[in-house]
């Protein structure tokens, strides 16, 4: 059950990130604009970052929600999803920090640690075959 629940807050947190460069839009511009909402966010580096962030996030789900279904799949136990997961979290909520604030090789390090949770369940089901 812990896996489907981390499947669905990483869903969630892919929108979620997006919030930071549309608050940050808002801000500086005084509206978002939702016809060609892309565009706004090529306009400065700093909104740049923001979206990247929230980018990679989206990318970052498809592999963590395969290690979280092939985990429940072959019974890994709860605490090996959870450490999974919230390894994930940590290393995602780190990276986005890191993004913002432009700590380039930091936040290399933590998409790595995110990348590696997202695939430790993947090996730990091969081990357990």
């Amino acid at each position: 059950m812990a896996a489907y629940a981390f499947i669905l807050a990483a869903a969630v947190f892919t929108i979620l990130t997006k919030f930071p460069a549309v608050i940050y839009v808002v801000k500086r511009k005084g509206y978002y604009n939702n016809y060609n909402p892309r565009l706004q966010f090529q306009e400065d580096k700093t909104v740049e970052r923001l979206y990247a962030a929230h980018s990679n996030t989206i990318e970052s789900f498809v592999v963590f929600s395969v290690g979280m279904l092939v985990a429940a799949q072959y019974g890994l136990s709860q605490a090996q999803i959870v450490i999974c997961g919230s390894t994930y979290f940590a290393a995602r909520f780190a990276y986005m920090f890191c993004y913002i604030k432009n700590l380039a090789w930091t936040r290399s390090s933590f998409w790595f640690l995110g990348w590696l949770a997202s695939l430790a369940p993947i090996a730990m089901a091969m081990l357990k075959l």
